[in-house]
This record gives C-alpha cells, sequence and structure tokens, in this order.
C-alpha cells in the first residue's frame, strides 16, 4: 500500500492501480485499500470506477470520513453536485465533526464550496471556502489554504473583482511554489490563465495556460488535462487561430469522454459550436449548442446553460432571426444575473444592443449599452470596453452623429489593439472602415485589405460584412463590376452558411449595380432582397417590425450613406 501511495503522490495513478487491485484481490475487506484505488482512479479521470469502489468502501465502513468525502468530490467532478451536497459531503461533515477533526471539516467545507460554485449559488460557495480557508490557516495546512485562496479567487473573478483575485493567487502561487507542489501550481498557473482571459489579455491568458498543460501533462491528471486542452483551444480561438483552436478542443474532448467526465463533455462540445459559428458552419453550431444546453441542463451547470443560450442567441442574429435572438439573450442574461457574473452579463448585454441596433431600435439600444456601461466599470475587460466603444460608434451614425460616431469608433479599435482580440480588433476597423465609407473618404483599396484579412482569418461574419462594405464602397464610386463581384461573393458565402441576417443588402447592392449597368437581373435581384426582408421580419414583434422596416427603407432609399429619395418597391415588401 505504501508503495501504491508513493506511485500515485509521483505521478503515476496507473501503476498505483495495478498494485492496489492485486493487493484486494487478496484482500477484498481491506477499507483503506479501497479508497487508496479510488483516489489512483479519480487521478486518472477514471470517474466512475472511483466512485464504485468509495460506494463499495462506505458499505464496508458506513463512518469512515475521507470515503465519503471522496464519494462527494467525485460525484462533483461527475457533474452531480446536488447528490454531493445533499448527502456525500453532509455525511462527510457529520462524521468529522464526530471526530473533532478541523482538517477533515476543512477539506469537507471546500469541496460544499465547489459543489454550490457549480450549481451556481455563489454567496454559499464564497462562504463556504471562506470558511474552510480560515481553518486550514489555523491549523497550518499551506497547500490546503494555497487550494481555498484558489477557490475564492474565482469567486472574485466570476463576479468581475480582478484586484481580489489576482492577490489571492498571488499569495496561493508564492505558498506553493516554496513547497515544491507541482499539481497544485499548474492549477494556479491555470487560474491566473482565467483571470488574464476575464480581462481580455489573451496572449498573457495564452502563456499561463499552456504553461498549466505542460505541467499536467508530467502528473498524469486527465481531469486537469482535459480542461487545459480546452483552455489552451480558447485562448488559441479568442487570437483568431481556429485550426489551433481545432486540435486542442478536439483532444480535450477525446480526453473528457475517455473520462467519463459529463461536465468536461459539455464544456468540449460548447468550444467546438463556438468554433462552427465562427467559421460559418452554423447548422453544425446549432446542433452543438442544444446538445450543450440538454447536457447542462440535465447536471445543473448554470453557466454553462447561459453559454449556450447566449450562443443559440447569436446564431439566431446571425442567420436572420432577431426575435429569436432576443429571446435567448434574454434568457441568457436572467441566468448570469442569478449567478452574479458580470463579465457574462456584460457579453450579451452589448449582444443585446447589437442585435436592437440592427432592427433600428436605437434608442432601446442606447439603453442597453449604457447598462453594459455600468457593468465594465469593476475590473476592466478591454475587449468588452472595445465592442462597447463600437457599438456606440455604430449607435451614433444611425443618430446621423458622424464625428461622434469616429471618435467612439478610434477609441473601440484602440481598446481591440491592447486586448490583442484578433476578431474584435478586426471588427472594429471595419466599424471604422463604415464610418470613412459613409463620409466619402475610404478607399477601395483600403476596404480590399480589410476584405483579405477577414477571409484569411476565416470568420464567416466578418467576412459577410467586409464583402458588403466593398460592394458599397464600389457602387458609390462607380466600380460596377467590383460592386457586383463582391455583393455575389457575400451572397455565396451567405448561402454556404445556411442564411445571413444582412442577405437582403447584399442583394440590393448587387440589384443596384445591375441596374446602373443596365442589366435586367436587376429586378430579381430587388425581388430576393424583399424575400429576404420578409423571411427577416417573420418572427418581430409589431413594434420591432416597424422599427425594422422603417431602417431598411431609409437602407434602401441611401446611396453612400447621404439621404436620398423616398424608399422604392421594397418597403411595401417589408
Amino acid at each position: 500500500e505504501a508503495r501504491a501511495v508513493e506511485a500515485r503522490l509521483l505521478g503515476h495513478p496507473d501503476r498505483a492501480q495495478e498494485i492496489l487491485s492485486r493487493l484486494l484481490a487478496r484482500y477484498p475487506d481491506d477499507v483503506e485499500a479501497r479508497v487508496e484505488l479510488a483516489e489512483a482512479y479519480g487521478e486518472q479521470g477514471s470517474l466512475d470506477r472511483a466512485i464504485a469502489a468509495l460506494q463499495a468502501a462506505v458499505l464496508l465502513a458506513p463512518h469512515h470520513p475521507r470515503a465519503w468525502f471522496l464519494l462527494g468530490k467525485y460525484s462533483i467532478l461527475a457533474g452531480d453536485s446536488r447528490h454531493a451536497v445533499d448527502e456525500h459531503l453532509v455525511r462527510a461533515l457529520v462524521v468529522q465533526n464526530e471526530l473533532g477533526s478541523d482538517q477533515g471539516r476543512a477539506d469537507v467545507l471546500n469541496a460544499f464550496g465547489v459543489a454550490y460554485r457549480n450549481l451556481g449559488e455563489m454567496d454559499r460557495a464564497a462562504e463556504s471556502y471562506a470558511q474552510a480557508a480560515a481553518l486550514r490557516k489555523k491549523i497550518g495546512d499551506e497547500r490546503g489554504y494555497a487550494t481555498s485562496l484558489r477557490n475564492l479567487a474565482n469567486i472574485h473573478t466570476v463576479r468581475g473583482e480582478y484586484g481580489a483575485a489576482e492577490k489571492q493567487l498571488a499569495e496561493a502561487l508564492a505558498i506553493l511554489r516554496r513547497l515544491g507542489d507541482g499539481p497544485g501550481t499548474a492549477d494556479l498557473e491555470n487560474e491566473i490563465g482565467v483571470v488574464a482571459e476575464q480581462k481580455g489579455s489573451y496572449e498573457e491568458a495564452l502563456a499561463h495556460y499552456r504553461q498549466a498543460l505542460r505541467s499536467r501533462r508530467d502528473f498524469g491528471n486527465d481531469l486537469g488535462l482535459a480542461q487545459s486542452f480546452g483552455n489552451v483551444g480558447f485562448a488559441c480561438y479568442l487570437l483568431g487561430r481556429y485550426d489551433d483552436a481545432l486540435v486542442y478542443w478536439r483532444q480535450g474532448l477525446d480526453l473528457a469522454k475517455k473520462s467519463g467526465d459529463p461536465r468536461g463533455i459539455v464544456f468540449a462540445t460548447q468550444n467546438l459550436g463556438q468554433l462552427e459559428l465562427a467559421r460559418g458552419e452554423w447548422d453544425d453550431a446549432v446542433k452543438s449548442f442544444l446538445t450543450a444546453l440538454r447536457s447542462s441542463r440535465e447536471l445543473g451547470l448554470k453557466e454553462a446553460v447561459a453559454v449556450s443560450l447566449g450562443n443559440l442567441g447569436r446564431l439566431a442574429q446571425y442567420q436572420g432571426r432577431p426575435g429569436a435572438a432576443l429571446a435567448s439573450y434574454g434568457e441568457a442574461l436572467a441566468v448570469l444575473r442569478d449567478l452574479g457574473d458580470r463579465r457574462g452579463l456584460a457579453e450579451f448585454t452589448l449582444a443585446e444592443a447589437e442585435a436592437l441596433l440592427e432592427l433600428g431600435m436605437t434608442d432601446a439600444a442606447a439603453e442597453r449599452l449604457r447598462a453594459a456601461a455600468a457593468l465594465l466599470t469593476e475590473g476592466k475587460n478591454r475587449e468588452q470596453q472595445a465592442e462597447l466603444e463600437r457599438l456606440r460608434g455604430e449607435e451614433l451614425l444611425a443618430r446621423g452623429d458622424r464625428p461622434s460616431a469616429a471618435a467612439a469608433l478610434r477609441r473601440a479599435v484602440a481598446e481591440a489593439t491592447a486586448s490583442h482580440g484578433v476578431v474584435e480588433l478586426l471588427t472594429a476597423r471595419l466599424s471604422a472602415a463604415h464610418v470613412a465609407h459613409a463620409a466619402g473618404i475610404a478607399g477601395i483599396a483600403s476596404l480590399e485589405r480589410l476584405r483579405a484579412e477577414a477571409d484569411a482569418l476565416g470568420n464567416a461574419r466578418l467576412r459577410l460584412a467586409a464583402a458588403e462594405l466593398v460592394a458599397a464602397a464600389a457602387l458609390a464610386a462607380g466600380d460596377l463590376g467590383r460592386a457586383e463581384r463582391a455583393a455575389r461573393t457575400g451572397l455565396e458565402q451567405a448561402a454556404a452558411c445556411g442564411g445571413f441576417a444582412g442577405a437582403w443588402r447584399l442583394h440590393l447592392l448587387l440589384a443596384r449595380a445591375l441596374e446602373r449597368g443596365g442589366r435586367p437581373e436587376a429586378t430579381t435581384q430587388r425581388r430576393r432582397a424583399a424575400e429576404e426582408v420578409a423571411r427577416v421580419s417573420r418572427d418581430l414583434t409589431p413594434e420591432q417590425r416597424q422599427f425594422f422596416t422603417r431602417k431598411m427603407e431609409v437602407e434602401n432609399g441611401t446611396e453612400q450613406g447621404g439621404a436620398r429619395a423616398r424608399p422604392r418597391e421594397l418597403g411595401r415588401h417589408g
């Protein structure tokens, strides 16, 4: 048994399992060997086998404190936090109280915190972590104290209290480095990466995530390794490195499936859905997010529920179902308010504002932008700040205030540049180019360069936006051939994605180019534009439809951003 413990502590859980299995074959009633075997299984990610071993242990020894504690721990990791809270950890705490063990109580309280965190009960989680930290500090359990600090930091990160989180993580990291605790240091590197990511510092987050990944490979912790694959992949995704993200995320999903980790499978499925969303594989993305939503609801993972709902909203918005998009955003925001997740609230409040702007509901969008600004006052996230300024610029442009719009978009580009968020930076530059085009100062060559960047990145929505911008600018400049080619390219991309909210504008730009070239296909293109408008209008409320029709009519009577005659037949179809 001592040799098995040594093997496990040295990061060789498979060797520990081999020794303990032989031991139990000879002595099946050895409870300590069963508990040790469960830990070896758990550290390798074999949660079903770990739980089975512990259930056998508590049958043999109904008052075994560590067996009940580990049963709670591995139930949490297997996605059953509610059962852990209501049964396993309660039993563990009762036994520890009877024993008068502060160490045992601290371990159980920390596990309660993890379970409550997964269930979205942040106040109870913070209370349990704080009690565990106080007990561990009192008895001199430095490693355990550092773990509780890390967990408290995670709560602060969710709430956007980055200063408090960084202070606790720095204290914990100093302790674990002094102790030479490799696995614990890897966990902290990962958590520091989470804070950097939440703040929008993606290169910094990637560096910490990669360090955690390297360490976890050495220690044989499959659950931690699957998490690191997901985190490194997500940082690559945020930096626009989609091929790298796909490689890491597939490894994470395979490892989560191998380990029987349902939470890991949910997160990996969501990650792949976001990649499908970015690449324009929108029908596949719908399936991924619906699968993740169903599983996260079954497991009680509120954060995952909110992420799936929010991304389903993005898909609906991109595909031209604005009513469904706003409904999904509303559901996601309700969950995030319960969790007190400021970053998530800011993200989907901004998305909500963009959807309202696309409908022409400028006042409602401005109200949502004010709400997002209030959420971003603490724990500044540069990428979200860039998105806020970008949407402010779009709102000001919709009101006809081009100078203020241009100033807001300059701030957006500066914030996006500082965040190192490739997608956000290109998004801000495209919006700035839109303002420059509206003012008649954007050159075709600069817009073509932006389109080439969007094509190289492979982000479907940015490719569509760039194609539309080039078509509009070329049409305004009288370059009818370029306008036609850009509009047709955009429509082909929209068809490949399975529908696009702005397809009616691309059809209209193509119709104008054909009209001015004396081509008879113009009438057909106008009819298709009208059909697209009717499709987008289908899921709108009467109020939303009224705003959208008014916006569409203005755009239909506009070239090069200037007011022109009253709308033509497209408005009647709308």
